[in-house]
């Protein structure tokens, strides 16, 4: 199985690391090491404002994902 003939093995998050050890055995060891982000180009900006700015409901909830979409991820 290819996670056991590797020298490491790298997810980026904590459920990547379940996926892992339930496809190839929970004794498999995993280093978790999270996407890294630029603060010079991502920073907090004000709530408020950015609905604003979007034309947004002051008070609905939204839920937003980012990623890097790719036919081979399904």
């Amino acid at each position: 199985m290819m996670l056991r003939g590797v020298d490491a093995r790298i997810a980026v998050s904590r459920s990547l690391v379940h996926w892992i050890h339930k496809v190839g055995g929970g004794d498999l060891d995993v280093e978790v090491i999270p996407n890294g982000i630029r603060p010079d180009i991502y920073r907090r900006v004000d709530q408020e404002r950015a609905r604003q700015i979007l034309g947004w409901s002051p008070t609905a909830r939204y839920v937003l994902g980012v990623g890097h979409l790719q036919h081979l991820k399904g």
